[in-house]
């Protein structure tokens, strides 16, 4: 697990914007961006997903989809 200062969320570093969500009841979380991009979360222990999108920038726009649902 990449170093946060906070438990989930969207978190700008040097290398990209790392997500981390809290979906115990689900299996796959996507991170989808409005010009198209996608970045899929690895499952981590305790229901949690992460992982760094590294184009990803602050203020990009963005929707989490849950396994292959609708994004939201």
């Amino acid at each position: 697990m990449a170093m946060r200062r906070l438990p989930v969320g969207a978190e700008p570093t040097s290398e990209g914007v790392h997500f981390r969500v809290w979906a115990p009841r689900r299996r796959a979380v996507e991170v989808l961006f409005e010009d198209g991009r996608r970045q899929r979360l690895d499952a981590e222990p305790g229901g949690y997903f992460g992982g760094l999108a590294p184009r990803a920038r602050a203020g990009d726009l963005y929707r989490f989809r849950l396994d292959g649902g609708e994004a939201f």
